[in-house]
């Protein structure tokens, strides 16, 4: 599903509910989340759990729902161009990522936590 650029100013949740079965891919990049609550990411996001690739780039994001640990098949993420001031904590959920991009955010210090989840 590609909702890039769209104006949105909340994930569309109902839509990502009635997908939720089915959902491998989603880009919502360039909307504006900022400001929207945990609850209303983590219900829009949580049942995704077949979703592999997820963009979330330029959305105004200051945090990531540590809920979101539990799409553990996400193999590419990106996060880049957002307000991210650390590492999301739901990375440690994602088994499956081979791809991360936290590109051009407010990111001072890799935590010791990712090096020792590290194979």
């Amino acid at each position: 599903l590609y909702l890039q650029r769209c104006e949105l100013s909340q994930p569309p949740t109902a839509l990502l509910c009635a997908l939720a079965t089915q959902l491998v891919e989603l880009q919502l990049s360039g909307n504006d989340f900022n400001g929207v609550s945990e609850k209303c990411m983590v219900t829009a996001f949580a049942n995704l759990t077949k979703l592999r690739s997820l963009s979330l780039a330029d959305c105004g994001l200051l945090e990531l729902p540590t809920e979101l640990e539990n799409l553990s098949l996400l193999e590419s993420v990106t996060l880049a161009s957002n307000q991210l001031s650390s590492f999301p904590s739901a990375i440690r959920g994602w088994r499956s990522l081979q791809r991360l991009d936290l590109s051009a955010n407010r990111i001072a210090r890799i935590p010791d936590w990712l090096a020792a989840s590290t194979p």
